[in-house]
């Protein structure tokens, strides 16, 4: 009776989870956003407007929104967290990607450009932000905004961006990361 109703069990798990393959099978995967060159110019105000972004991405307790247009390469990222909260460009993992980092403390607002090396990263003495703003929501929320040349980051026949995003609870540069991800963003 035991063998019968073993068998009985293992064979009605067997066509649930047929089934659920099946089901899973049917669905077509989402398609990945791309990045295409707009006319549209987000402002970097700390404030992130319906439709000011035309890639928004979900990764890993952060949202990212990106825009480019001929010339300017725009960016947020918003996580909820008291402490940094940082995006790097050229790069999946941290070694090589060019990073840019800020934290609110009070009402003074902290931002640094940085370059990865291996597991770490080191300030850069360039500045290629060309505009910002940094700003923590009262619920947590900090909203990092930043607009950059697309030169810098896109070649002509570049076929993603690739991108790497952070973010702590410490106010300061050299805290360890609360959640991290990254990402290449096909290009058009």
């Amino acid at each position: 009776m035991i063998k019968k109703n073993f068998i009985i069990i293992a064979t009605t798990l067997a066509v649930l989870g047929v089934m659920q393959l099946s089901a899973q099978g049917n669905k077509e995967p989402e398609p990945k956003p791309v990045l295409k060159i707009s006319e549209k110019l987000p402002l970097a105000d700390g404030v992130i407007k319906a439709d000011e972004y035309p890639v928004k991405l979900e990764l890993n307790k952060m949202t990212v929104y990106l825009s480019r247009t001929e010339k300017g390469l725009y960016f947020a990222i918003t996580a909820k967290t008291k402490g940094w909260i940082a995006i790097g460009f050229d790069a999946v993992k941290m070694h090589n990607a060019r990073m840019f980092l800020g934290y609110v403390k009070g009402k003074d607002t902290f931002i640094r450009e940085d370059k990865g090396s291996g597991r770490s990263h080191n300030k850069r003495d360039t500045a290629l932000l060309k505009a910002y703003a940094l700003a923590e929501s009262a619920d947590g929320v900090m909203i990092f905004e930043g607009e950059l040349a697309a030169s810098e980051f896109i070649t002509k026949d570049q076929k993603a961006l690739e991108l790497i995003t952070a973010f702590g609870n410490s106010d300061n540069f050299t805290g360890i990361h609360a959640a991290r991800d990254s990402y290449a963003v096909p290009l058009n």
